[in-house]
């Protein structure tokens, strides 16, 4: 399960032509899934991007409410370089 929620993740990035780290985002994953993991220093795209997938898998039969939907677009916007700082985040 763990390597295809990396492979969405690195597809989908792709798709947008962000290249990421497979690893990092392995690392991220596991640490907020709870799996054991190396000492792997991990990164704000890679631990917002794990916070969504994981999101998204676990509560895909809930309905995707406004609340939801914007705190994704914070942790996305939250991690674009650069970002715009007229951008009201989650809003």
């Amino acid at each position: 399960m763990l390597d295809t929620l990396v492979a969405n993740i690195m597809h989908s990035s792709a798709i947008e032509g962000v290249k990421l780290n497979a690893h990092v985002i392995r690392s991220s994953l596991s640490s907020q899934i709870g799996f054991e993991q190396e000492n792997v220093q991990t990164k704000v795209q890679a631990d917002g991007l794990a916070e969504i997938m994981i999101d998204a898998v676990v509560n895909w039969n809930t309905p995707l409410a406004l609340n939801r939907l914007l705190n994704w677009h914070k942790r996305l916007m939250n991690i674009a370089q650069p970002i715009d700082k007229s951008i009201n985040l989650g809003r």
